[in-house]
């Protein structure tokens, strides 16, 4: 009964040894792996060139001689070589050390890996179209601020030609304020103007849209590193106080209104003689309608997690542990060091490093060892006692 209650439990940990690895061991080539190429000059440009994208979110500041973090947003890192940027405070594991992991990964053509990749490029690839159709619909087919700014100005020019008295003093008011709405208000009101809003969107949409599409790998391999990325990149665009498309869901709002009062004037011009304004304003309506619903369905898209299915935890992630063997991800890079080639050979095991696990008595191949020789002698012992 020993021996073979024995003889089960080395088989138990053989089994648990054998089936820890779940992801392939991986080395990283920097000369020859097109995936970390690709991520390492995308995040380089991002964070050690001009910083454009995080000014413009309002992350960091320039003082007159070189950026700086906001000081509304501490600890935002200045540079590629120190980002980690789960939840802002970070996972223990420097994201370009993730992303030199998941490359290896990809250059090695893992195909659940890969195939999770290649969704995720499908999802944001979505994203950036429904941006690109909200700068069309401001710009094409017509210049929709252009066509505002043209139309409120007949439209100021039919309500003061209206003659005095009800209705037609109900309907100036009307007209003029929608008017106003509409048009590039004078300097120094605090409303813009319709008009004035969608140019000024359709220009920055319009130079950070290419950016976003060049930062797509970037943006792709980050998010699908761990749920705490995902979550802080989705912040980093959307959220209302500082991301990078904030205005949008407000300006959706406001264009939709917008859109109302334009078809119920247009509803009032044919029977004041003016037919050709009323079709005018209804056309500005519809295109601030087509605005609308694109801005209604922009959200960041659903991203996957990269190996999770195959394992119990975030293999690429700085608590997840790649190879199985008991050490996080974070706590390999905090003893083998930042050089992505090392980190990478050192978590996938293709160099194996393992710290031990203060958790369990008996774990890899030494402990096997162990557990074996110890059934062998207790087993002697009981056949010299008999």
């Amino acid at each position: 009964m020993k021996k073979t209650f024995c003889a089960v439990l080395v088989l138990g940990f053989m089994a648990i040894a054998g089936t820890a690895s779940a992801l392939p061991p991986v080395t990283l080539d920097p000369l020859t792996c097109e995936a970390w190429g690709g991520f390492e000059g995308i995040a380089a440009g991002l964070w050690t060139g001009t910083n454009a994208i995080w000014d413009a979110v309002g992350f960091l500041n320039w003082n007159g001689t070189e950026m700086e973090p906001n000081e509304d947003m501490p600890g935002f890192p200045l540079t590629w070589e120190t980002a980690d940027l789960e939840g802002l405070v970070g996972d223990g594991l420097l994201d370009r050390l993730q992303l030199a992991l998941l490359s290896a990964s990809l250059c090695a053509g893992d195909p659940g890996v890969t195939a999770q990749y290649g969704a995720n490029a499908v999802a944001f690839a979505g994203l950036m179209a429904k941006f690109y159709a909200l700068i069309a619909a401001v710009t094409t087919p017509v210049n929709l601020p252009v066509a505002l700014t043209t139309d409120s100005g007949a439209l100021t020019t039919l309500a003061n030609g209206l003659p005095p008295g009800p209705p037609y003093d109900t309907y100036k008011a009307q007209m003029l304020a929608l008017a106003a709405a509409m048009s590039h208000v004078p300097t120094g009101e605090e409303d813009p103007g319709a008009s004035q809003v969608l140019a000024d969107f359709a220009a920055r949409f319009g130079q950070y849209v290419p950016i976003f599409e060049l930062l797509g790998p970037w943006f792709i391999g980050m998010a699908g590193t761990s749920a705490a990325m995902d979550a802080t990149i989705e912040e980093m665009m959307f959220n209302e106080d500082y991301g990078i498309v904030k205005d949008v869901p407000p300006a959706g709002e406001a264009l939709g209104t917008l859109a109302g009062y334009l078809h119920g004037i247009a509803a009032l011009l044919p029977g004041l003689g003016q037919p050709a304004l009323a079709a005018a304003l209804e056309a500005d309506a519809d295109a601030l309608d087509a605005m609308v619903v694109i801005i209604a369905t922009i959200a960041w898209p659903e991203i996957e997690i990269y190996g999770a299915a195959k394992t119990a935890t975030e293999p690429f992630s700085g608590t997840g542990d790649y190879d199985g063997n008991g050490d996080t991800n974070a706590e390999v890079a905090a003893k083998v060091g930042s050089d992505p080639e090392t980190f990478v050979a050192a978590a996938s095991g293709a160099n194996d490093w393992y710290s031990g696990n203060p958790d369990l008595p008996v774990a890899g191949i030494l402990g096997l060892a162990l557990l074996a020789g110890a059934c062998v002698m207790g087993g002697a012992a009981s056949i010299r006692r008999k």
